[in-house]
């Protein structure tokens, strides 16, 4: 989650990590253009994560509200995600390149009802790495 204007400053970060027969997620944070923090406060619950040649897909569980100064509420309305993916050849966090991009999301209607207290499992479909406009790819 990122402030409305989909960079990394003061992002809420979900991230996968690791070699694809073990991955991890972790609940991270970015206080800059620099690499992602880890929260000392883990407040996501993992339920998969999965890599194959063309995709990465991650499952988690989050309370709408956490209370954590490094956390975003998940709130109505549209929200801002921001995705990158860099070289994961050796398993740790590198710079993305050009590998990066936002996405406008609606993870609660309006309409819904929200309990603070109540655990909420959000699922969306997957964020397509398609070329976005202001990013260039090679290959």
């Amino acid at each position: 989650w990122s402030p409305d204007d989909g960079k990394m400053l003061n992002a809420d970060m979900v991230i996968v990590s690791g070699p694809t027969h073990d991955l991890n997620l972790g609940d991270y944070f970015s206080t800059g253009m620099s690499t992602p923090l880890p929260d000392r406060e883990q407040d996501i619950i993992p339920i998969r994560a999965e890599r194959d040649a063309e995709m990465t897909m991650m499952e988690f569980k989050r309370d709408l509200v956490t209370d954590d100064r490094f956390d975003k509420d998940i709130v109505p309305g549209k929200m801002t995600l921001i995705w990158a993916f860099g070289d994961n050849s050796d398993n740790d966090l590198h710079y993305h390149q050009d590998n990066r991009g936002a996405i406008e999301v609606t993870m609660i209607t309006p309409s819904d009802e929200i309990d603070p207290n109540k655990p909420s499992l959000l699922t969306q479909p997957p964020v397509s790495q398609e070329p976005q406009p202001d990013i260039t790819w090679d290959g």
